[in-house]
């Protein structure tokens, strides 16, 4: 699909389904509205747009698979509608959590992760370089895959004493600094 021109998307409510890339590498779609009709967005639906601000998760999605909003580097705002049973932002974190994981899918620059999250999905935070600072609960367990893969101004405070065995080795590229034992306020 040719977008570079395509800064605002509404979908109509006959739409229940974005396929796989459908608005891959749209770097200047700012905007995109879901119809509350949606049911599933495909992987790697939105990857590499740059330079949207803002997901808004409707009621009635049920599927979102993995990269669906990978590489979004300028989201500000993570909004799930509050009577979805698959996904949360519980505590307004700016999150997406698959609900019955507890597994934050998708961060932001502005994302605070709640006490009950205890995954991060590979690829949640990607190319976010502006994140300075996250905290991590000692019941983060599990750190998939490049979770944090060129966060390359990032620190993180860890309530633990030192990385769980779960994280994966490529959790995060070299750049990301950690300091342990940090209580968050």
């Amino acid at each position: 699909m040719e977008c570079l021109n395509l800064k605002t998307v509404v979908l109509g409510d006959n739409i229940i389904d974005i396929q796989n890339r459908a608005f891959a590498n749209c770097i200047n779609l700012e905007t995109v509205i879901l119809p509350e009709t949606l049911l599933q967005i495909r992987e790697e639906a939105f990857i590499y747009c740059e330079s949207l601000k803002e997901i808004y998760i409707p009621e009635s999605v049920r599927l979102i698979e993995w990269g669906a909003f990978q590489g979004c580097k300028n989201v500000t705002s993570i909004i799930v509608h509050e009577n979805n049973t698959y996904y949360d932002s519980r505590e307004n974190c700016n999150g997406l959590i698959d609900t019955k994981e507890n597994m934050l899918i998708v961060g932001c620059k502005k994302t605070k992760i709640p006490q009950s999250v205890t995954k991060i999905q590979g690829y949640a935070f990607m190319n976010i370089d502006d994140l300075s600072k996250l905290y991590l609960h000692k019941n983060v367990s599990v750190v998939k895959h490049h979770a944090f893969y060129h966060c390359d101004n990032l620190i993180i405070y860890y309530e633990g004493s030192s990385i769980p065995s779960k994280w994966e080795n490529l959790w995060c590229t070299e750049k990301v600094q950690i300091v342990f034992n940090v209580k968050q306020n």
